[in-house]
């Protein structure tokens, strides 16, 4: 069979058609997983943007809910005084011997303890801790009077409650003889702790 010129044309046109066709077939699908990772990331984008634009319409909202919490937080903080001094213990228990026509003989400062770390730090960037001062006295109440003392401790300006009591009551006369413990609660101060990046760079 000879082969000629032309039909040599024609082998090579082929050759080169399907070169062609290959080439565009290969580079086609790549381009097609490029355009889906393309379309994807702008989704996340478009996401993303939305949000972002969410965010800003409703930047005033936030503030004014920033500026609420504050607010709130710093009524709440109103009910605890600072530092709960041993004169301070003596004053509410004179407190309660006017309201109540008690005689305290004595009053035992047990130890105060921690009960939270509050999230705000004071002006002067030092962590603030909610405290418990416990304070213990011996009590004599008459008929009717302990429900009224439990209402009184309970509604306080200053947080307190009554954690323990015991004492035994007069069959006679219904008088409560005993102890109360109550549990008062105020704000201290005290240095942050340093984190182990601050140290070492000390």
């Amino acid at each position: 069979m000879k082969v000629t010129s032309a039909d040599r044309e024609r082998a090579a046109m082929l050759m080169v058609v399907g070169i062609m066709f290959l080439s565009w077939f290969g580079g086609a699908r790549i381009l097609n997983q490029k355009a889906t990772g393309i379309e994807e990331e702008i989704a996340v984008l478009e996401e993303e943007y939305n949000r972002r634009q969410n965010v800003l319409g409703r930047e005033e909202a936030y503030i004014n809910e920033s500026e609420e919490y504050t607010r709130f937080y710093e009524e709440i903080l109103k009910g605890f005084p600072e530092n709960i001094t041993e004169e301070g213990q003596l004053l509410f228990a004179a407190e309660l011997e006017r309201e109540f026509k008690l005689q305290i003989s004595s009053i035992t400062f047990l130890e105060p303890f921690e009960v939270a770390s509050l999230s705000v730090p004071s002006e002067n960037g030092r962590e603030r801790v909610l405290m418990c001062y416990p304070v213990q006295f011996p009590i004599h109440l008459e008929r009717g009077e302990w429900k009224r003392f439990m209402e009184f401790v309970a509604k306080y300006p200053e947080k307190s409650r009554i954690a323990e009591a015991e004492g035994r009551i007069d069959e006679a006369t219904g008088a409560l003889d005993g102890s109360v413990t109550i549990y008062r609660y105020g704000i201290a101060e005290r240095e942050q702790e340093k984190t182990d990046t601050e140290q070492e760079d000390r």
